[in-house]
C-alpha cells in the first residue's frame, strides 16, 4: 500500500508540474508589461497600464515618469506635465523628467519654461550627447524671440 501511495503521488506531481510551471510563467510584473508596451509604441494600451499602476503606486517616480511619456506621445500635454511635476516633486534632480518636460513645454510655445528647464538640465551631469542636443533646443528658443521681437518691432514701427 504504501509504494502505491508513492506512485500516486508522483504520478500526480508529474501530471500538475507542467501546469504549476505555465502558471508561474503567467505571472507577469505589471510595471513591466507596462514598459513593455511603451517600447512597442502601444501608447494607449501603455497609458492605461499606467494610469492603473499609478492608482496603486502615485509616489513611485517610473510609473509617472512612463506616465508622462505616454501621455506626451497621446498628446495629452496636462497629464504629462503633471506627471513629470510629480517625479520631480519627489526626486527633483530627475533629469529626465527636466528634460521631457522641458521638450513639453517647448512644443506648446511655453518658452521660458522650457527655457528653465533646459538650462537645468545643462547644469546637470547629463551626456554630452544630450546637452548637444538641449544647446540647439536652447539656440532655437534665443531665435524664436528674437523672430517674435523683430516682429512686434516692425509691428509698432507700423502704426507710429
Amino acid at each position: 500500500m504504501n509504494i502505491e501511495n508513492t506512485i500516486r503521488s508522483i504520478v500526480l506531481a508529474s501530471l500538475l508540474a507542467p501546469s504549476i510551471i505555465c502558471a508561474a510563467d503567467a505571472v507577469v510584473d505589471p510595471y513591466a508589461k507596462a514598459v513593455d508596451s511603451y517600447n512597442a509604441g502601444k501608447f494607449e494600451q501603455c497609458y492605461k497600464e499606467f494610469n492603473e499602476l499609478f492608482g496603486v503606486k502615485p509616489d513611485d517616480s517610473r510609473v509617472n515618469f512612463y506616465l508622462g511619456r505616454c501621455a506626451t506621445e497621446m498628446k495629452l500635454y496636462d497629464e504629462a506635465q503633471l506627471a513629470f511635476e510629480r517625479v520631480l516633486m519627489v526626486e527633483p534632480n530627475h533629469v529626465r523628467s527636466k528634460l521631457e518636460l522641458g521638450r513639453l513645454y517647448f512644443e506648446q510655445k511655453q518658452l521660458e519654461e522650457a527655457s528653465a528647464q533646459f538650462d537645468s538640465v545643462m547644469e546637470s551631469d547629463a551626456p554630452e550627447a544630450v546637452k548637444a542636443q538641449v544647446k540647439q533646443l536652447l539656440a532655437a528658443i534665443e531665435d524664436s524671440k528674437k523672430k517674435t521681437l523683430h516682429k512686434w518691432c516692425i509691428y509698432c514701427w507700423a502704426f507710429t
